[in-house]
């Protein structure tokens, strides 16, 4: 989905939780050292496509390590929830976003 802004993470490996594929991942694209037990479940998705269907979890992170590893790739930002709302994001990420902006506004966080 070249182009749009998208939650980080990618697929599960075989024999990974969710929660380790999310360590993994976020240390692979981004360069940031998350403990499972810093991570919490937020919601999730189910999205059919036209060639897949994806199962998306979504978790919040509040504790890490390192800085944010910056690519010619891929673009990242810090923004807040109602500036995400604007951002162009795959049609699977749009439905988590009214949780992403609910968990921000009843945890006074920004994003």
């Amino acid at each position: 989905m070249a182009g749009l802004w998208e939650f980080p993470g990618g697929k599960v490996e075989e024999g990974e939780t969710n929660e380790q594929a999310l360590v993994r991942e976020m240390y692979e694209e981004l360069n940031l050292k998350i403990e499972e037990v810093d991570l919490k479940y937020l919601s999730s998705v189910v999205y059919e496509y036209d060639d897949f269907t994806l199962d998306m979890k979504l978790y919040v992170a509040h504790k890490w390590q390192n800085e944010i590893f910056h690519n010619d790739a891929q673009k990242t930002a810090w923004v807040t929830a109602d500036e995400m709302i604007n951002l162009s994001m795959p049609p699977a990420d749009m439905p988590l976003l009214a949780d992403v902006c609910a968990y921000v506004k009843l945890n006074k966080i920004a994003i």
